[in-house]
């Protein structure tokens, strides 16, 4: 069956192995690629779109659609990018469900006998993030299709400042005519070989001057110039003798000056022809639960689904495009001075809205992105039960006063107002509370993912009032003003009395990291560890032995930072022992299922904080809401 564009009923016809969910997102992109309403600078001119479905969706099986339409097409120069070589196999084995013949630039690589970083391969082809950033012979193509798995990995950086990774994608997507010409250029035998030249000859100069500066003592360019001794850079003309005097430099200089008029006047000009071209061939997709780590990291996506206006003069005074765009969309977080884009973070909750509003635009009125959450029968519940503890409120209550007394809080400060002190308490608290809840689902044939964040504390951690209370009595000791001394120690013992309960529950506590809690409870030879501690080859085993219904690995305990992507855990409850500060850690663990539209036993029951006031009071980041 041929492809018919933007037909609903023809994407159902030839991807029958998608869920009615996936297909609409086939359809959603094929308007934007494809529909002549979005070829406009507003929308990007078609170029690109956004999947920002929750993790567990199956985004991997929207974007197989939109390629496997693709190569119905005719149009089968297609590239997959994807973080870590795990997916990368996932990728080409979900492939083949909609007979898709995915390999992977390291198999071509083995195949030519040459590093995956210097190979292209033909088709459609799959590798990581780190061989895109160094694989130059990927912009020898012009790519129908590239997408972009976990895309916000373009540009994580808060600052939003481009990269060399970034500055690729935009010349390996031929974002616009300019970036288009410039992979060209680069890739241009003329253009290569004049840089080659120029380089040669800076080389051969630098050679030159070193030599002469040892034979004359002299240190002077002008001077070793006007005497001879070196060739007269700076000038259009050579005489005959300061050629003859240095015969392989004015070769070089006449190489390079025959390679200059050859690219400007020959190549040049058929290069940006092509550049028109190309730039209009290459589509793109990005797919990403949470696409943007801050506002400047819209850039990525800038010129794909939404565009900067334009800049219309006016000086250095007046704002420029890309700094306008950010004042109207965004103007309660920004204000122009001194001739800049500076921050202002004076009215948080009108920019969190105006965040919110920016994610309606390009969803509702734009079309170029899209969102939703499992919605399926079979899928797991999406349920947030709250594990908390009867002292609780009396936590967040002393926290917060002894975080304002006078006597107590550069105590505080030190223990449970210190990041890495205070992280760590948290993730024993919790850890604790969801110990009966892991139990419950364990015995009804489940299995478990517990995210963390911290594999060890550093120090041990130690009771939290009693130790505010003991240092700032040590404080209080070395206090000069008796007067200031009798009143401090006065406050301690009333604030000792006043929590007692706080002092007596927190001797009951377990305070040790989540892996030594969990460990102990069911038993370390039942437990997958996935951390920075654990090498390629024990986490690869981990993950493979939960997987397996008969291997005893029924809890799988996963370190936030190693566990961001890239691994792929089948019919299981999870369930999270951290809050992560930077929520886009929090929207990938509520999800980090693999999802494949099957019926599943499994229920999703991530824990909140049962102190979720003091964890807010640690989060400084905000991404943006979309």
């Amino acid at each position: 069956m041929g492809v018919e564009l933007c037909d609903a009923e023809n994407i159902a016809a030839t991807l029958p192995y998608l869920l009615p969910q996936q297909q609409v997102d086939v359809l959603r992109a094929e308007v934007q690629f494809f529909d002549p309403g979005h070829q406009d600078a507003e929308h990007g001119n078609g170029k690109g779109y956004m999947f920002t479905n929750g993790t567990g969706t199956g985004k991997t099986y929207t974007g197989l659609g939109i390629v496997k339409r693709f190569v119905k097409q005719g149009k089968g120069r297609i590239l997959i990018l994807t973080p870590s070589q795990t997916k990368v196999e996932d990728w080409i084995n979900d492939g083949k469900n909609l007979g898709l013949d995915i390999r992977s630039l390291d198999d071509w690589g083995s195949e030519h006998g040459m590093p995956a970083t210097q190979e292209k391969g033909e088709g459609v082809v799959i590798t990581t993030y780190a061989n895109f950033r160094q694989n130059k012979a990927l912009m020898e193509d012009c790519f129908d299709l590239i997408v972009y798995d976990e895309s916000h990995r373009l540009l994580e950086n808060k600052k939003g400042e481009a990269t060399a990774g970034v500055n690729m994608h935009y010349k390996l997507s031929n974002k616009d005519e300019n970036h288009t010409f410039r992979r060209l250029r680069d890739v241009n035998p003329v253009y290569r070989e004049m840089i080659a030249t120029r380089e040669e000859f800076a080389d051969e100069y630098q050679r030159l001057v070193d030599n002469a500066k040892k034979a004359t003592g002299e240190s002077n360019i002008f001077h070793l110039e006007v005497n001879g001794y070196i060739p007269p850079v700076g000038t259009n003309e050579w005489s005959p003798a300061t050629e003859a005097r240095f015969p392989h430099i004015a070769g070089l200089r006449r190489k390079a000056t025959e390679l200059e008029r050859r690219f400007t006047e020959e190549e040049r000009p058929r290069l940006e022809a092509q550049a028109k071209e190309d730039m209009n061939r290459t589509k793109v997709v990005f797919l990403s639960a949470t696409p943007f780590n801050t506002r400047e990291n819209l850039d990525y996506a800038e010129g794909y689904i939404f565009s900067y206006p334009k800049d219309d003069g006016g000086g250095y005074a007046v704002p420029k495009g890309r700094s306008r765009f950010f004042l109207d969309h965004f103007g309660a977080g920004y204000k122009w001075r001194y001739h800049r884009l500076e921050h202002s973070a004076e009215n948080a909750q009108a920019l969190a809205q105006q965040e919110v509003e920016f994610s309606d635009w390009l969803q509702n009125d734009l079309r170029t992105m899209s969102g939703r959450m499992i919605d399926s029968e079979f899928d797991y519940s999406r349920d947030f039960p709250t594990v908390t503890g009867e002292y609780a409120g009396r936590f967040n209550e002393a926290t917060a006063e002894l975080s304002r007394n006078e006597f107590t809080r550069q105590a505080y400060g030190e223990t449970i107002g210190n990041y890495n002190y205070g992280s760590a308490l948290m993730e024993s608290l919790k850890v604790a509370q969801v110990l009966p809840r892991i139990r419950e689902h364990l015995s009804r044939g489940r299995k478990v993912v517990v995210f963390h964040r911290r594999v060890e504390s550093g120090e041990p951690i130690t009771q939290p009032f009693e130790t505010i209370f003991s240092r700032a009595e040590a404080l209080l000791s070395k206090e000069s003003d008796k007067d200031k001394k009798r009143e401090g120690f006065a406050e301690i013992r009333k604030l000792r009395r006043h929590y007692q309960d706080l002092l007596e529950w927190e001797k009951t506590l377990d305070l040790r990291m989540p892996r030594e809690q969990l460990a102990d409870a069911f038993g370390a030879e039942k437990i997958g560890f996935f951390s920075g501690k654990e090498g390629k080859k024990a986490k690869n085993k981990a993950v493979e032995d939960f997987n397996n219904d008969d291997s005893g690995k029924d809890i799988f305990v996963v370190q936030e930072a190693s566990g961001k992507e890239g691994i792929s855990l089948h019919d299981r409850l999870s369930g999270t022992a951290v809050l992560p500060p930077v929520s886009l850690g929090a929207r990938r663990q509520a999800g980090r299922q693999k999802r494949d539209g099957k019926k599943e036993r499994n229920r999703l029951f991530p824990t909140q904080s049962p102190f979720r006031s003091f964890l807010w009071f640690l989060s400084t980041v905000h991404p943006l809401k979309v």
